[in-house]
């Protein structure tokens, strides 16, 4: 990471799909799937939302 890398955290549940457009990687579709598969119990339950893995999440965590 270099100096002007700025975290951003975000609760899957709560977050509109302007903000999960944000996170590197998260597409309007992905966004979209997301809020469609709420709620998430836990990190590893957003698994079940298509275009999202085991990798996806330790990148993003």
């Amino acid at each position: 990471m270099n100096g002007n890398h700025k975290s951003l955290v975000v609760n899957p549940n709560t977050a509109d799909i302007e903000t999960l457009t944000r996170i590197p990687g998260i597409g309007g579709a992905l966004a979209q799937r997301i809020v469609s598969a709420r709620p998430f119990e836990t990190i590893e339950d957003m698994q079940k939302v298509n275009g999202i893995g085991s990798a996806f999440l330790e990148r993003i965590r």
